[in-house]
């Protein structure tokens, strides 16, 4: 469901005639996990501010507009301005009090902006022939993300494993056990780092 989600928005986006559809194709994926956001887009000429209600207040602008000086990421309280070259977007109600989900959105709003950034520039542009282009870095930019994803979900995995190898081999000192019987705690434990490397690696 979730990358359903994320090639249907790839899709939209390739599709989208002008900055303020593209917009509305960003607020309504970013809706439908809860965030409520607002984008201030530059063309080079102006600067167009654009919200999921279609009313964005001037402070708001004004807030996005001094961030933009700031890092990629700028978070303070339950905001977030995530800066780009062509645009900068502000999430107005981050799930601070949710680590994990605060973690995933960012990952999250990270991929939809990459394709937020290429998509700007064509449509400032005007180059119609940049579309197959574009759909290559899109898609190698998602995969490099996954890739370092899923190389940061298998360092915690051996992490875990090490630190519980660690522990059982503390915990045998202490349970007067034969030495094949510690060896044969040693092996399972070893073959379950086995087995979950095998399982990642097929993921």
């Amino acid at each position: 469901m979730y990358w359903e989600k994320i090639i249907k928005f790839f899709e939209d986006c390739l599709n989208a005639n002008n900055l303020e559809s593209l917009s509305e194709h960003l607020f309504s994926i970013l809706t439908s996990y809860g965030l409520n956001c607002s984008i201030q887009i530059y063309t080079g000429s102006k600067i167009l501010n654009f919200c999921e209600d279609g009313k964005v207040v001037p402070l708001e602008a004004d807030i996005i507009a001094l961030a933009r000086k700031k890092s990629r990421f700028f978070d303070f309280g339950r905001r977030t301005v995530i800066n780009y070259k062509d645009f900068s977007l502000l999430v107005k109600n981050m799930p601070i009090e949710d680590p994990g989900k605060y973690g995933q959105f960012k990952d999250t709003l990270g991929t939809l902006c990459n394709v937020i950034e290429n998509r700007v520039k064509s449509l400032i542009s005007n180059n119609k022939n940049t579309k197959k282009n574009e759909i290559i870095s899109m898609i190698n930019q998602t995969m490099n993300q996954i890739e370092e994803t899923f190389t940061r979900v298998q360092k915690n995995n051996i992490t875990a494993i090490e630190d519980m190898m660690q522990d059982i081999e503390e915990a045998i000192l202490h349970l007067c056990l034969m030495e094949s019987q510690e060896d044969d705690l040693k092996n399972i434990v070893a073959l379950c780092l086995d087995k979950s490397n095998e399982a990642f690696y097929e993921g």
